[in-house]
């Protein structure tokens, strides 16, 4: 399998938080998300729910299912949901990030404009907080929306606010010396700028915590959620970063990150800012330019904001689709088009 640079970028649809079939079927009148049954299973696993079929509402609809305890959800919180989308016209499972990773969306402005009713909900909500959601508005690849007919299928949407993620790190800097590369934080404007002096190229994962959390540990497997910025070796120019947007969520594990990636956070705590320093081997290895990947050894530095437990098996493949507008870390791919300046 070829290394790949997959930096996802994350698309928020018009007026739904995944994007999904428009089923046509058979019905009339307006049905509730209210008067659907629910299981939340604990927001453990992927809910089941019960309805009428078709379910076909006609506009955009809101339902709150469980009011969370957590921690109260503020303007510019970034926030960690699981989802599940049911089809409206039979009510079976069209996927879950239960069985993959969770999403990650900020509550602003865009989210406000392209989601009213989502934001409506989850900018007065508590973490733990679960609710459903459903339109018979879609978004074509295009931007362009579409109204369904009456009596359409309108599919049925699972979310439960799991997690809010803090916007940094805290604590202290340690300062590596001068033949280290030197990190700033200012805002959300990051700079990683390299020694003049910085010796021969590295040859193994080297890792340097600058800043050293108390949170739970990040395990091979997990979801962990990050901002990070990555600089070339050779010439010190960024390719990659993400301190300016929603925090990326990836699976710790060799068969879709860069395996310096993996040496270099497994075991790390939440909490923790990590420079991690990868050779061209456990990078994208010898053919990165001709795969259009940041060529030789690499240096992050990461933020490690959060982590899940890694997801339960499954055969199901399909599932919502990511939110926001963030980047995704270094990711192994045999496609070889790159999408990292989208």
């Amino acid at each position: 399998m070829k290394k790949k640079f997959a930096a996802k970028k994350l698309t928020w649809a018009a007026t739904s938080a995944v994007v999904v079939l428009a089923l046509t079927a058979c019905g009339s009148g307006t049905q509730k998300l209210e008067d659907v049954d629910y299981d939340m299973k604990g927001a453990t696993a992927e809910p089941s729910v019960g309805f009428e079929t078709p379910f076909a509402a006609t506009g955009n609809q809101t339902h709150i299912i469980e009011d969370g305890s957590g921690d109260q959800v503020n303007e510019g919180d970034a926030l960690v949901l699981n989802a599940s989308v049911f089809s409206g016209a039979d009510g079976k499972s069209q996927g879950s990030t239960y069985t993959s990773s969770p999403l990650v969306i900020e509550v602003n402005d865009q989210l406000k404009e392209n989601a009213p009713e989502i934001y409506d909900v989850v900018s007065q909500a508590k973490v733990g907080t679960s609710f459903s959601y459903t339109t018979n508005t879609t978004m074509g690849q295009d931007g362009t929306k579409s109204t369904s007919s009456p009596g359409s299928a309108t599919n049925v949407e699972v979310y439960t606010i799991s997690q809010k993620l803090p916007s940094s790190v805290e604590g202290e800097q340690k300062d590596l010396g001068a033949d280290k590369p030197k990190f700033t934080l200012e805002g959300n404007k990051a700079t990683l700028t390299l020694p003049e002096n910085k010796g021969d190229e590295p040859k193994e994962v080297v890792t340097d915590d600058l800043i050293t959390g108390n949170g739970e540990t990040v395990n091979e497997g997990d979801t962990v959620y990050a901002r990070y910025i990555g600089v070339t070796w050779n010439d010190g120019k960024v390719f990659d970063q993400n301190y300016d947007a929603a925090p990326a969520a990836f699976q710790l594990n060799k068969d879709s990150l860069v395996e310096g990636w993996v040496e270099g956070l497994a075991g790390k705590k939440v909490g923790s800012r990590v420079m991690v320093t990868i050779p061209t081997d456990k990078a994208y290895g010898e053919n990165a330019k001709e795969n259009q990947m940041p060529e030789g050894p690499l240096v992050f530095v990461v933020d490690i904001l959060g982590r899940s437990d890694a997801p339960a098996a499954t055969e199901t493949q399909s599932a919502p689709a990511e939110t926001g507008e963030a980047s995704s870390a270094p990711a192994q791919s045999e496609t070889t088009q790159s999408e990292e300046s989208k």
